[in-house]
């Protein structure tokens, strides 16, 4: 059953472009606001949550999301032609 939701997600992915890109931003969002919230209630100062965000945004998950974003962009593209 695996290989079916990996096909939908796929197929998913090829016709419904915009909202998977929609959906992995909101996921992205909503993970950055919890862990935000975490350090906040950690006692975290502004400019070190500046420097946990920005760490975040070059780490493996970030660059995972973008790759993921440009390979449904590059699907959508050759399903255009």
């Amino acid at each position: 059953m695996e290989w079916f939701n990996i096909l939908m997600a796929r197929l998913r992915a090829l016709f419904r472009r915009e909202s998977v890109l929609r959906d992995i931003e909101e996921e992205l969002r909503v993970h950055v606001e919890m862990e935000t919230e975490t350090n906040i209630k950690r006692g975290m100062s502004p400019v070190a949550l500046t420097t946990v965000a920005e760490e975040f945004a070059k780490s493996g998950f970030c660059q995972r999301a973008n790759e993921i974003s440009n390979t449904i962009a590059i699907e959508h593209n050759r399903s255009d032609a």
